[in-house]
């Protein structure tokens, strides 16, 4: 419904972005506060992560909300119907899950590591994972120590992690935008597979100017340095003997059919 109105497809996916993001914000506030400042832990009078930094935490949620709503984006730019949307999501969630099981924590390297990062779900359990050891060290994550790693013989940081985490989701968002592009469904105009590469796409308000505006016309929207002070009169495009008509386009043939089917009894209708 919105391409109908010409609405971008940019705009569309930021509306869509900001909805859910609001959501998932105050989901992980709700989070953060029950597991970092109510005391509901197993020690008593203390919250479940009693040594972690409150705004570390909601951090470290918001930006697996991100990559939430980014990979969604992704999934749905590739599926036609809702239907299939919904079931690819889910199973690849789950899918990005097997990583952190098959892998082994303490013999995997650095590019191992890496390569489950870019799984979300994977990577939100290998942040549980040094939290807790942070936790158990009563040290808790701090803002100070996010990119020192957690364990000896651990190859990558909480800090990294999260910065892998936002750069896919980036990648996730930049492959969505094109292939909204490329296909944009039943109601939008499909641009060609190079698109990023044409001149009209970096340079859009010199493309349109060219191609609205044929010679002899205003450019569109022109200022008041573009606007000539004056029009010759002998322009193909301005008829000289303009005074006392009427501006538009009449259609004489139905004016005449509908002159003859009324009997000659001309209704209150003009096609201007």
């Amino acid at each position: 419904m919105l391409n109908i109105f010409d609405v971008s497809h940019s705009l569309q996916w930021l509306a869509w972005y900001v909805k859910s993001m609001i959501v998932l914000f105050i989901i992980s506030l709700i989070i953060t506060i029950f597991w970092t400042v109510i005391p509901m832990g197993p020690v008593k009078n203390k919250p479940i992560l009693c040594y972690t930094d409150w705004s570390v935490f909601l951090f470290y949620l918001l930006v697996c909300s991100h990559s939430f709503i980014c990979f969604g984006f992704l999934v749905s730019s590739f599926c036609a119907r809702s239907n299939w949307c919904s079931i690819i999501a889910i199973l690849l969630f789950i899918g990005s899950s097997l990583p952190y099981f098959v892998t082994n924590k303490d013999s995997a390297g650095t590019l191992l590591n890496i390569l489950c990062s870019i799984c979300v779900v994977s990577a939100m359990n290998m942040v549980m994972d040094r939290i807790a050891v942070w936790e158990r060290a009563y040290l808790g994550l701090q803002w100070s120590n996010m990119f020192n790693t957690s364990w000896l013989g651990d190859s990558i940081s909480v800090g990294a992690i999260l910065l892998i985490m936002l750069l896919s989701s980036l990648i996730s968002i930049l492959i969505c935008l094109y292939m909204e592009r490329v296909r944009p469904g039943e109601f939008g105009t499909p641009q060609p597979w190079n698109f990023p590469c044409t001149k009209h796409f970096w340079c859009p308000s010199k493309y349109m100017r060219r191609i609205l505006s044929p010679p002899g016309l205003f450019t569109v929207r022109p200022n008041d340095e573009e606007r000539p002070s004056s029009v010759p009169s002998s322009s193909k495009f301005i008829d000289a003997n303009a005074e006392g008509k009427t501006s538009g386009c009449t259609n004489q043939k139905s004016q005449q059919k509908l002159w003859q089917t009324t009997g000659g009894c001309w209704p209150y209708i003009r096609f201007v």
